[in-house]
């Protein structure tokens, strides 16, 4: 049976160098004393380094002022995060591998005395051999009680932020951490996921992935269950289906069989926030050998529940459909675009991402778009999600850039797509509240780009959008993909296309054009038949903007230091002024935004649910803050305090659920 260490039980050291010493140092054979130019210090893994910078007092607290700037200079230092592995796991039989879930930047594994293997992606996972530098370093050392590993994060991208060039982009590293609209730039370093030791016995799974058919009207279902393994000839697959401790269905197929079935016959149905329960079964798929030995086993946990299309009445032919049918009831998509809760999200507990999505299942919203600036989200995001009964609109990590927003379209660009696709897929396909993918945020034909049509959403013929979709369609068949969000034929909606069928999926506004009428006679008039970003910027309480920018946080404008660093793209100070006349207090400023939001989004969404079945949907922009945006479109502040806007929200959305609104 294979064998697990929890990494995160080890003690770690982190320590900072200037490029590349940590190469000298480490050579243990040449005596030579390098010293480091931070730490050592004790980390926690997963873990980020200006974390434990932070807290140690080594950098200020970026979320005050304009402390961050202070902090930049971590990015331009090599960092260890340095272990010992136990003797005990070491000289145990059978290969040893290292897995990496989350690595935040590029770098190097060294062990015992050699480097293993090299990283440069913190979107998918990572698998290192480490038997060979294992037993060589004990036979060098047969004394040694434990075997000296690091995690060495080494050069990173120097500018990848919102204003850029996507053609060039070619990093795989969250591109919000260098600077967005809403965020500072604070590049994390880390380790963001979970760092284990497997000991198998060389009979291993190696790829799984599963598939739920559900029959609403019979309330039956099927599971097919599709394994790969690195087996010896005679080995079974043991594939059961539990509800708790009663076995539902099980069966047993060569470990050669490309696909097992099994009926579920009498499963509940799954259903969306608001909608009804959300039952989970937990499948186990064992590995065994000719006598009925298990070698390795997987679990996941699924549920029953048939989600399809259908268009929205009005709707051009060639419109994709925007109307969701969940077991076979119309549901309209109310949702929020969820961003990681801080920009070192390696730090964020669990716990804070749970109650974070049980705020917003308790507002009335049935939706989180993961934004494809930032990074896939944690095998326990979507398992809350899975509870909560929030699907999730899952973007690939593609994000557009102002000046062009096309996709690199290399051979090696097109490879590395897929290839991030295809982990993504064969690691959350399970989830029940996972309900589509998207090629990435906001990829437009030009300014900039390699063909003429600027500020229209790309198609699926784009290289890299097609490699997804080719991806999509093999591994997810049952699954939606669209090649980018807005998927057009327009970006956003404009007043002299009304009525025209051109407003399919759009983008906007995110800020009252003018006067709150004119804001009413838009909504009012929009043929769109989905809304996947829309907002309004609303201020942050009084006393929040008070202890980042000081007592005097007024002018809330461009001549302000603070401002202009955190909240730069969402001043509202001239409106405020042509509105509201000349400011009394930062409260009356606060106050005046903040029923300004409210009303705004209350309208928009008031708007497309009295639209639907014609619209199907709306997500707002944005729904928390990672960063304490003096003004931000958020609902949520920093701190996850609910603005007037989302009270509002509730109030309109509070039929759709049977839950009291959050504190």
């Amino acid at each position: 049976m294979k064998q697990i260490l929890d990494l995160a039980r080890l003690k770690w050291t982190l320590r900072g160098w200037h490029a590349w010493n940590w190469q000298l140092a480490l050579a243990r054979e040449t005596g030579v004393k390098l010293l480091p130019a931070a730490g050592p210090l004790p980390v926690r893994v997963p873990g980020s380094v200006q974390g434990v910078l932070r807290d140690a007092g080594v950098i200020p607290d970026w979320n005050v002022a304009t402390h961050s700037l202070a902090a930049e200079w971590v990015e331009n230092r090599h960092w260890t995060f340095e272990t010992r592995l136990p003797v005990k796991q070491c000289n145990l039989p059978g290969r040893k591998q290292l897995i990496c879930d989350g690595l935040d930047g590029a770098g190097i594994i060294r062990c015992g005395e050699a480097e293993v293997g090299r990283f440069a992606s913190a979107f998918t996972p990572h698998r290192f051999e480490l038997g060979d530098a294992i037993s060589g370093y004990l036979e060098q050392h047969p004394k040694a009680r434990s075997v000296p590993m690091e995690i060495v994060f080494t050069d990173q991208p120097r500018n990848i932020g919102q204003v850029n060039f996507t053609s060039r982009i070619r990093d795989e590293k969250p591109r919000f951490n260098y600077g967005w609209d809403w965020m500072i730039r604070l590049v994390q370093i880390g380790i963001w996921d979970a760092v284990r030791l497997e000991i198998s016995e060389g009979t291993e799974i190696e790829s799984l992935r599963m598939f739920t058919e559900f029959d609403a009207e019979r309330g039956s279902g099927r599971l097919r269950v599709f394994a790969k393994a690195r087996a010896a000839k005679g080995c079974r697959w043991r594939v059961t289906l539990k509800d708790g401790r009663r076995v539902i269905s099980r069966t047993e197929a060569a470990a050669t069989a490309r696909e097992i079935q099994l009926g579920a016959e009498k499963v509940s149905a799954w259903w969306p926030a608001g909608m009804g329960p959300r039952p989970l079964y937990q499948v186990d798929v064992e590995l065994m050998d000719n006598r009925g030995r298990c070698l390795d086993v997987a679990r996941r946990d699924v549920g029953f529940r048939e989600l399809r299309w259908s268009p929205c009445e009005g709707a051009p032919r060639d419109a994709l459909p925007w109307i969701l049918n969940a077991n076979g009831k119309p549901v309209f998509l109310a949702g929020i675009n969820w961003t990681p809760l801080r920009p070192n999200f390696a730090d964020v507990p669990q716990t804070d991402v749970r109650k974070r999505l049980e705020t917003y299942r308790d507002l009335g919203f049935n939706l989180v778009r993961v934004w494809g600036g930032a990074v896939p989200e944690k095998e326990s995001f979507y398992q809350e999600c899975d509870r909560l009964g929030l699907l999730v609109w899952q973007d690939l990590p593609y994000s557009s850039s102002g000046i062009d927003n096309w996709p690199p379209e290399d051979p090696q660009s097109i490879a590395r797509a897929a290839a991030i696709a295809e982990s993504l897929i064969t690691h959350r396909q399970h989830h029940p509240s996972l309900l589509m993918w998207c090629g990435g945020n906001e990829l437009q034909f030009g300014p900039g780009g390699v063909r003429e049509g600027g500020g229209l959403p790309l198609d699926g013929s784009h290289p890299p959008l097609a490699a997804m979709a080719r991806t999509v369609r093999r591994l997810d068949p049952g699954r939606r993909f669209i090649p980018t969000s807005p998927c057009g034929p327009r970006f956003a909606v404009s007043m002299r296309d009304i009525g025209k069928g051109l407003h399919h999926c759009v983008h906007g506004p995110w800020n009252l054009p003018g006067t709150m009428a004119e804001w009413r006679a838009f909504w009012e008039t929009s043929d769109a038949m989905f809304h996947a970003e829309a907002g309004v910027p609303g201020a942050s309480d009084a006393a929040l903007i008070r202890h980042c920018c000081g007592e005097r946080a007024l002018p809330a404008d461009e001549s302000h230091p603070v401002w202009r660093h955190m909240a730069s793209w969402w001043l509202q100070w001239q409106s405020y002024l042509d509105d509201a006349g000349n400011p009394e207090s930062l409260d009356d400023y606060v106050n005046w935004s903040r029923r300004r939001q409210a009303e705004a989004l209350s309208i928009a969404m008031v708007a497309c649910l009295r639209r639907f079945p014609h619209c199907g949907g709306l997500i707002i922009w944005m729904g928390h803050d990672a960063f304490p945006c003096p003004c931000n479109t958020s609902l949520l502040d920093f701190h996850g305090r609910l603005k007037p806007a989302a009270r509002a929200l509730h109030v309109i959305l509070s039929d759709r659920t049977t839950t009291s609104p959050p504190s």
